[in-house]
């Protein structure tokens, strides 16, 4: 599958070409395009292009990768879809509904696919999890919880103007996207059924929440809470990160949580997603991937649509589940800005 990569910023750098080009069995990076010549330039053994349409124009490509700044993902992605190749856009989709709905329009006119990069979705725990639930083993789900508290690369340091950057586009559901996604696709719902958010700024100007509680319902039924922050110990030295999900049925739960700075810096814990039922308990492995090591399982998935002709699985993020994560970061950010300001 012939890949070009266009945005080539830390993210794109960092890890989506390392994904193409060491993690994926399937994809080869074939041109990499960024404005800035300097950044581009970084991307090692590929063509380079300062210009999108002029990389489209030239380089026959099965899927363009688009890892630039969320303000520009609905242009880039359209162009693409226009030229006649399949798209995978980094989350957040784009920066508003009226430009999520366009690049939605622009797929079904193209004939082309366009996925969104929740890569989560095929993290091996979160695909035993949706098995258990498959099942039936809890019986009817009633409600999900989720946490994601970190600290946004810290207020302070070499990150920070990228964090402040993220910050007054999606605030703490930047990364929290993430989680708003996979509440849907764990909890079975088509679209959000309603939704409501309260934030916290920690002492912070930004225009959107660093930390924001979300309280929705699906479709489905399923009530859900989730808890996202890049505002979490982002004014000290430490750096825990917490992140978990609890899945409760009326015959039984699934508690998936832990502390990423034990996993990552040690001492070692062994960390495990847990069944629990009147008659069993049951666990598997929960260890979180590297970025490349996920972006690169994705794209194999996409290979097998784009390239084998498999109908889309439902471990893929399509055109309406970046939609639905639009829409649900949207009126979680505007709710707590509201409430912040007395509105």
């Amino acid at each position: 599958m012939r890949v070009g990569l266009i945005g080539c910023g830390h993210h794109g750098r960092n890890a989506v070409a390392p994904a193409i080009q060491s993690q994926s069995t399937r994809a080869q990076l074939v041109a990499a395009c960024d404005k800035a010549p300097d950044l581009v330039a970084q991307v090692e053994g590929v063509h380079h292009y300062t210009s999108v349409d002029e990389l489209l124009s030239k380089e026959k490509l099965d899927l363009a990768y688009v890892a630039t700044l969320a303000d520009t993902h609905a242009q880039v992605s359209i162009a693409a879809l226009r030229a006649g190749v399949n798209v995978i856009c980094e989350k957040p989709m784009a920066m508003n509904l009226d430009d999520c709905h366009a690049m939605a329009e622009a797929e079904r006119a193209s004939g082309k696919k366009l996925f969104v990069n929740f890569e989560t979705r095929l993290y091996p725990f979160i695909g035993q999890m949706r098995k258990w639930i498959a099942e039936g083993r809890l019986g009817k789900v009633e409600a999900i919880h989720v946490h994601d508290l970190w600290d946004g690369h810290k207020a302070t340091g070499p990150l920070s103007e990228r964090r402040a950057r993220l910050m007054d586009q999606s605030g703490g559901l930047d990364c929290g996207i993430h989680k708003l996604d996979l509440a849907r696709f764990l909890g079975g719902g088509q679209t959000w059924k309603s939704l409501h958010a309260l934030g916290a700024w920690y002492g912070e100007g930004f225009k959107y929440p660093p930390h924001v509680a979300v309280l929705g319902r699906l479709d489905s039924g399923v009530m859900v809470t989730v808890n996202a922050s890049m505002g979490f110990n982002a004014q000290i030295k430490p750096r825990p990160r917490l992140e978990g999900i609890l899945v409760i049925g009326d015959r039984g739960y699934i508690d998936a949580h832990h502390d990423l700075e034990s996993m990552v810096a040690g001492p070692w814990v062994e960390h495990v997603a847990k069944l629990v039922t009147d008659d069993a308990v049951e666990t598997c492995p929960l260890k979180v991937p590297a970025h490349n090591v996920a972006i690169g399982w994705y794209l194999d998935r996409i290979a097998e649509v784009i390239l084998d002709g498999k109908p889309t699985p439902a471990e893929l993020a399509t055109a309406h589940d970046g939609v639905q994560a639009q829409w649900a970061t949207h009126n979680a950010n505007e709710q707590a800005a509201a409430e912040r300001a007395g509105k």
